[in-house]
């Protein structure tokens, strides 16, 4: 029997002897075979052997365990991941997009722009046209644009303003973008992909307000979701900025005490039981302030900023390309009629369940992209690398990412 320990599969997972403890083992078969009183050193050539055995079976121990995880979702990646998503009727990973901007296109009447025309921004990124277009008797139409790469490439509004040589169009006179462009997305990254995952198997209930997420992050083109409800009576709120114990006498909110965060500030929303939708904070600081509205509410637990829910409704924030017609439909699928909504946009959803089908008023919230600013410190000695900016905001990207 050989000395060299085995992979064994125990009932708390694997367990993968070390090298050392193979090329232990490989010493000792070596030396078994031989008769005994081997030189066990390294440089022998029994001590080569013995390295080179323990090497390969390390290799292999090393290729079943990493096999081994490509059955839990939690540690998978890849067509092995692509395949567990499967299961749960996921749709595949979504793949990397490109930005895209919708711009104002002005010429002669009549011109016929063409797909794939060119055009550039002001920091050197080229855009296709993504379907032909032809300029009316206004002199100019919209028109859509895509990024020539893929990924979250910004494009400011007014920043893809000229024509790419390559792409001069006898009649076409400029363009420009009047708002952002929504950015493309890279690739999704495995934790993404199980986070999505996890909501797929929710996705498969109904009611619930995972049930309506997992179900509209599984709409081709949705990026990315958020949502919250407020089952309450009253107004309530989602990403407080504080939740506090206070009172509200005429036009004076008293705080008590802080329960959880604390960021209190001019133009936060106030919301609670008896508080109406739009209270919002005037003046004051510390723990006195001045509300916009006059009310009389004794002690209880209050929310500071966030986004307002009306009583007894849903809240979700939706961000990518995906139709709207598409979102309303998963979002009416999975949370019954009747149910109040929050946002800024409102599309018609059908319940199939029903002949003919029944149209229904479902709101969300589209995302709007915003920019974030981190301020980091670090110390000021001999062994910051040169490249510490480029190495921070890589850092800083990973972490959002959850690469």
């Amino acid at each position: 029997m050989s000395n060299i320990p085995v992979i064994q599969f125990t009932p708390t997972g694997l367990v993968v002897p070390t090298e050392a403890q193979v090329l232990a083992g490989a010493q000792a078969d070596i030396n078994a075979a031989f008769g005994g009183n081997l030189n066990p050193a390294l440089e022998t050539p029994q001590g080569q052997i013995a390295t080179t055995e323990a090497a390969a079976i390390a290799d292999k121990n090393s290729q079943i365990a990493y096999l081994i995880n490509q059955i839990n979702p939690a540690f998978s990646s890849g067509r092995w991941q692509d395949a567990l998503g499967s299961i749960f009727g996921m749709p595949p990973r979504i793949p990397a997009s490109p930005t895209l901007v919708t711009c104002t296109v002005t010429g002669l009447n009549q011109t016929i722009i063409p797909a794939n025309a060119l055009a550039i921004d002001t920091a050197g990124n080229i855009y296709s046209l993504t379907a032909s277009v032809t300029i009316p008797v206004s002199g100019s139409t919209s028109a859509v644009f895509q990024n020539n790469a893929t990924g979250p490439i910004p494009c400011p509004a007014g920043t893809l303003n000229r024509i790419y040589n390559l792409s001069q169009v006898p009649g076409w006179e400029s363009l420009t973008n009047p708002t952002a462009g929504v950015p493309g997305v890279n690739q999704e990254t495995r934790f993404a992909f199980e986070a999505r995952r996890k909501l797929t198997i929710a996705a498969n209930s109904s009611g619930m307000l995972s049930s309506v997420s997992g179900a509209v992050a599984n709409v081709p083109g949705v990026s990315f979701v958020y949502a919250d409800e407020n089952p309450n009576a009253w107004t309530g709120a989602t990403g407080a900025n504080a939740l506090i114990t206070g009172s509200i006498s005429t036009t004076t909110l008293t705080i008590g005490s802080i329960l959880q965060g604390g960021s209190i500030a001019i133009g936060q929303y106030v919301s609670g039981q008896g508080i109406p939708a739009g209270v919002t904070i005037t003046a004051g600081s510390g723990l006195s302030w001045t509300i916009s509205t006059s009310l009389t509410v004794s002690t209880e637990q209050m929310q500071i900023g966030g986004v307002q829910i009306v009583p007894n409704s849903l809240y979700l924030c939706v961000a990518g390309t995906a139709t709207s017609a598409n979102i309303a439909n998963a979002i009416i699928t999975k949370k019954a009629p009747g149910c109040g909504y929050n946002g800024n946009t409102t599309y018609n959803g059908y319940d199939n369940t029903l002949t003919p089908p029944v149209a229904y008023s479902v709101t969300w919230q589209t995302a709007a992209e915003v920019e974030i600013y981190y301020l980091v410190t670090i110390a000021n000695n001999l062994n910051i690398p040169a490249d510490y900016v480029a190495l921070i905001q890589a850092a800083v990207e990973s972490s959002l990412t959850g690469t």
